[in-house]
């Protein structure tokens, strides 16, 4: 199989994924605001969680490295995976600046450690430590400054 019916079958798939029921509608059983905070800072602070990987069924292994793929198959596949994630309340932050190669190629990497929050709220993953010296994304992000 060539790369850009890879591209093509993965980004369906992914797809697919977008109408299935995200894991926070799946296991949150918590309508109210105050229990619904609670639930979140109880998942938050025991690392509870639906690995996205387990429940998309999608592996590191199976999204391509991305010097395999021409600018805009990372396009695409940068754009379906962040909707899948968005979809599952989980939203990557990265600095503004940050090329979608970049962005795509540190998905990639941190995939097997996203979690989708299981409690009805939005979690915003920052990889970003506020060490200069740790910097995930030098030369693209000012944070360590502010």
């Amino acid at each position: 199989m060539n790369i850009e019916k890879y591209v093509n079958q993965l980004t369906e798939d992914i797809e697919l994924l977008l109408s299935k029921t995200p894991p926070c509608e799946q296991y949150a059983k918590k309508e109210d605001i105050i229990e619904a905070t609670m639930e979140f800072e109880d998942h938050y602070l025991n690392d509870r969680g639906a690995w996205v990987w387990e429940y998309s069924g999608i592996y590191a292994e199976q999204l391509p490295e991305a010097s395999l793929l021409n600018e805009g198959q990372v396009g695409i596949l940068l754009s379906a995976i962040m909707n899948l994630l968005d979809h599952y309340n989980f939203h990557p932050v990265f600095p503004d600046a940050l090329p979608d190669r970049h962005r795509y190629s540190k998905l990639r990497e941190e995939w097997p450690r996203f979690k989708a929050p299981v409690a009805r709220y939005d979690y915003y993953h920052e990889f970003c430590s506020y060490e200069m010296k740790d910097c995930p994304f030098p030369g693209y992000c000012d944070g360590c400054g502010e």
